[in-house]
């Protein structure tokens, strides 16, 4: 309250909605007593969400922020977090009205935009593309409150980060100096490490799946996945490694770990662990596509070859699939061969 982020609800304002409150851990299970610090403080707009229309504005997907590379070679890499991103964003006084909460001290209201709400995401979003108008996939890129910086040459790299901080000052934007890094030759973007190179997982994330034991339920599977599916890019012929896992989700399907899933399970953390590093496409050069099947599935990389590079090392830009429903696995050799060429030159 003392940061102007939300106010009590006078006695002369008649309130249509008012929302719980939800406290939300951001500790893992097993690392001691928890604090105050260790929870988030949330609303639960459901009922709101659901009455409220849908803001239909573009929030930029993720998979092609990390392949927006082409003509900026990424030297230099700065990395902006803003500082609470939403909260930075008023509320008109109408929009206000809508976020109230109550508490055992009584029922506030928002003043800045607060998560949860389903329109959040997307108006940030637009007063990002706003105020980085003309910059997005030349100097810079833009997810929600994530900003990535990249230039070729060092001083290339403060001419674009003394723009990208004049616009945040004329807009009263302010950055999270804790979560900035400035001038480095790779850094975290998404998820993703992002270098001149290309991009990898980074190696604590493919340490952590590495690491992680072996799926007892449902939910534990479901976790599992959720890792591997954000690298399968990484990895050949995902959706056919990952069959037998993504079986047992099935509805009225027992959890039984066979050795087929043991088998899946190590693969997945083999392929992730000695993953290629993905190049950033060049659009002077041919785009070409490998594709493979298999009784499961339908695999393809999409690569490049350098004139230039005597070794003729292909450069992948990334590798996709797609599983096949019970009928198309029934196929023979040769209706599986036409689906895959079918693929191929779609």
């Amino acid at each position: 309250m003392e940061q102007g982020i939300i106010a009590p609800v006078s006695e002369t304002e008649d309130l249509l909605i008012s929302s719980p409150i939800v406290l939300v851990s951001k500790r893992s299970k097993n690392a001691g007593k928890p604090s105050a610090q260790d929870f988030r403080f949330c609303c639960d707009y459901r009922f709101l969400n659901s009455q409220t229309r849908e803001f239909k504005y573009t929030i930029p997907d993720l998979q092609e922020l990390t392949e927006s590379f082409s003509e900026i070679i990424p030297n230099f890499i700065s990395s902006i977090d803003l500082s609470s991103g939403f909260f930075q964003m008023g509320l008109s006084s109408d929009s206000s009205q809508y976020t109230a909460f109550n508490t055992c001290f009584g029922t506030y209201k928002f003043l800045r935009l607060p998560m949860g709400l389903k329109t959040a995401p997307n108006t940030f979003q637009l007063l990002m593309d706003k105020v980085l108008h003309g910059l997005k996939f030349k100097s810079c890129l833009c997810y929600l409150d994530d900003v990535l910086i990249c230039s070729e040459t060092f001083e290339q790299h403060m001419s674009d980060l003394k723009e990208v901080f004049r616009r945040f000052r004329n807009a009263g934007l302010k950055l999270g100096p804790k979560k900035c890094s400035f001038a480095a030759q790779s850094c975290r973007f998404l998820g993703h490490l992002i270098s001149k190179d290309g991009i990898r997982p980074p190696p604590d994330r493919v340490k952590a799946i590495t690491e992680y034991p072996r799926p007892k339920n449902v939910k534990e599977l479901r976790r599992l996945l959720g890792l591997f599916n954000w690298f399968r890019k990484f990895i050949p012929n995902y959706s056919a490694l990952v069959n037998p896992l993504t079986r047992l989700l099935k509805k009225g399907q027992l959890f039984h770990w066979r050795n087929e899933q043991e088998t899946a399970f190590s693969d997945l953390k083999q392929k992730l662990t000695n993953s290629e590093i993905l190049r950033f496409p060049k659009y002077d050069l041919t785009f070409r596509l490998s594709v493979d099947t298999s009784s499961r599935g339908i695999g393809y990389m999409l690569y490049q070859l350098d004139p230039n590079d005597n070794t003729q090392k292909p450069r992948i830009i990334r590798f996709g699939s797609k599983s096949l429903s019970p009928w198309q696995q029934s196929y023979g050799p040769d209706k599986a061969r036409t689906v895959r060429d079918g693929c191929e030159y779609t």
